[in-house]
């Protein structure tokens, strides 16, 4: 295979991980789809293209021809990557704290509260609850919407909603750290309380 061929389909791997292209796209004013063809053979040629390596996957290891999405990325880098993606795609609505009190809730209609999930609810955050959203699905719900919330799969890559995905997991595990953290303490105190008594 030529140097430009190799070049070309790589390319088409660039955008598509970077969001600029997509293998299918709505058709101007319809609800139909069309899969764009040439896209589609580029991701076939691309494993035709690199070996078969051992990949790292943290807890195992195990052949593949693609680079993981998040290759390179150390974990402190993910938040902070994914931190600025929430603050400029979910906070709005969500709020920085994930609460679901951001600025849109306001405009309801009527002078109403728009209903906006608060992301600390234990359907997000315990995944002991029946209905908990896993990453996979909170990813889907991302890419595809939801209820209110509008699809962002054209408006963040796919690397960026994994990231943002992570610094929620983030703020959530913070939340119920510093609600158990203050829990100790008030027994703590009660305990000192009940010895000095």
């Amino acid at each position: 295979m030529s140097t430009d061929i190799k070049d070309a389909i790589n390319q088409t791997i660039d955008g598509l991980n970077d969001g600029s292209l997509r293998v299918a796209s709505r058709i101007k004013d319809s609800q139909n789809w069309e899969t764009h063809q040439w896209i589609k053979k580029a991701v076939l040629l691309s494993f035709r293209i690199k070996e078969n390596e051992v990949m790292d996957g943290n807890y195992t290891k195990f052949f593949d021809k693609v680079d993981s999405k998040f290759n390179g990325f150390a974990e402190k880098d993910f938040l902070i990557r994914g931190k600025q993606r929430y603050g400029i795609y979910c906070a709005i609505c969500h709020a920085d704290s994930g609460n679901g009190n951001g600025p849109v809730r306001s405009f309801g209609p009527n002078g109403g509260q728009i209903p906006i999930a608060n992301l600390h609810d234990a359907k997000f955050s315990d995944p002991e609850n029946p209905e908990y959203r896993p990453d996979g699905e909170m990813f889907n719900i991302i890419t595809k919407g939801r209820g209110l919330m509008g699809p962002y799969g054209g408006a963040i890559p796919a690397k960026d909603r994994w990231a943002i995905i992570a610094y929620v997991r983030a703020l959530q595990d913070a939340k119920i750290t510093a609600a158990k953290e203050k829990e100790n303490k008030a027994k703590e105190s009660e305990a000192v309380s009940t010895e000095q008594t």
